[in-house]
């Protein structure tokens, strides 16, 4: 019953506050979020006066306050004012259209109808509509004739902002692609190898799958190919600095296990001192058991091979030809290969060597892979390791 009580209790505080909240809006002028509000009110409950007075006062003092800051932007003079002289326009006219889908308002305690009256705000928002398309073109020309990459990006932006107003206004979509190209930045990604030692044909091409594209932001691209007459603003390289495939190692190690077993059918007969076999009290044979030792000698034969590349990724800005970045990489790749033979009973071993050596028996001895296939392998591991850099240096260059 508390709970019940008290959930009531909530839900009626939060319609209170949700009918009040249109009137705080308004007492602190913020007309446009007192309009909002009161407008859906009025629309559930027409006959809500309170909701329907806010919504009347809402509406006029926006209208005031936007026309007192259109007179105060166009007694200033700034080229730039037309965009927010357009944006009061259009948003005094929105507010006209959605009074207009009301039915008619009347007050019961002030016993009167409330008469929205009507500006037509046609000739002024094309003006500004004019006015603001004509000074983001030209701005958005100057900026790009400085030659500069933000400058390009901020005349990208203000060709962005015609299409607003109009679609390819004066051909400015070829200054907005222009402006796109000019404002984003290229980045080369390559390998140069430093060492002395050749690597196979594919080792480059398996570096370069890395789906860089992922990395392509609004201002940068990545590239895996050079193109010709393509200017690219940064470089990453793959510095392969040190390649080295370790000698082929064999080593073998061999043991021997044993163990008694009792051997089946057999038995060794009790004698007494005399010579003869003893007797139990019911005259039977005394007889034990007979045991006898099983050997067991295990190869174990161990092959290791390995290729370790050690190299930095390097970050070049080609405007300045200056190194801004180096990171270390490393890729290492293993071969291990343990094959066994056994001379014996396997028997004899105990259970830990028997589990162990199980498997190694079913090996033979193989062939070490050559260099190519490891250095190939190790190239595998340095893509990897190569990626992880770059999405971890993403926001690096802008």
């Amino acid at each position: 019953m508390l709970m019940a009580k008290y959930i009531r209790i909530l839900l009626i505080a939060l319609i209170i506050a949700s009918c009040n909240a249109s009137e705080k809006a308004l007492l602190r002028g913020n007309y446009d979020l007192a309009f909002n509000k009161s407008l859906r009110k009025v629309r559930k409950n027409p006959s809500n006066d309170k909701q329907a007075v806010i919504l009347e006062k809402s509406f006029y003092k926006s209208r005031a306050a936007k026309k007192d800051r259109i007179d105060y932007l166009n007694k200033e003079g700034d080229p730039d004012r037309w965009e927010e002289v357009f944006n009061m326009y259009s948003i005094l006219k929105t507010q006209q259209d959605l009074i207009r889908s009301l039915p008619k308002l009347y007050i019961e305690n002030e016993n009167r109808e409330i008469n929205f009256s009507k500006i037509d705000y046609d000739n002024e928002i094309i003006e500004a509509k004019k006015k603001a398309a004509e000074y983001f073109y030209q701005n958005g020309k100057k900026l790009l004739g400085e030659n500069n990459r933000m400058k390009a990006r901020e005349a990208y932006y203000a060709f962005e902002k015609i299409d607003r107003f109009y679609t390819n206004y004066k051909a400015a979509y070829n200054l907005k692609n222009e402006a796109k190209e000019k404002g984003t930045n290229k980045v080369l990604y390559k390998m140069v190898n430093s060492t002395p030692v050749p690597l196979p044909p594919a080792f480059e091409d398996e570096l370069k799958k890395i789906s860089l594209h992922e990395l392509n932001r609004e201002w940068i691209n990545y590239y895996t190919t050079k193109t010709k007459d393509t200017y690219y603003d940064y470089d990453i390289i793959v510095h392969l600095k040190n390649i080295a495939v370790s000698p082929e190692e064999i080593k073998e190690a061999s043991y021997t296990q044993q163990k008694e077993i009792k051997v089946e059918g057999e038995w060794q007969y009790v004698l007494d001192d005399k010579g003869n076999v003893k007797k139990d009290e019911n005259g039977n044979d005394i007889k034990l058991p007979k045991y006898k030792t099983i050997y067991c000698t295990i190869k174990e034969t161990y092959q290791r091979k390995s290729a370790r590349i050690t190299g930095t990724v390097d970050y070049y800005d080609n405007r300045t030809r200056q190194l801004i970045e180096e990171i270390p990489v490393t890729s290492e790749t293993h071969f291990e290969h343990i094959s066994a033979t056994k001379d014996g009973n396997l028997d004899a071993l105990n259970d830990e060597t028997r589990a162990k050596v199980v498997n190694y028996l079913k090996n033979e001895k193989i062939l070490f892979p050559p260099d190519f296939r490891m250095l190939t392998d190790a190239g595998v591991v340095l893509k990897d390791a190569v990626k992880n850099i770059i999405w971890s240096k993403k926001d690096f260059l802008k």
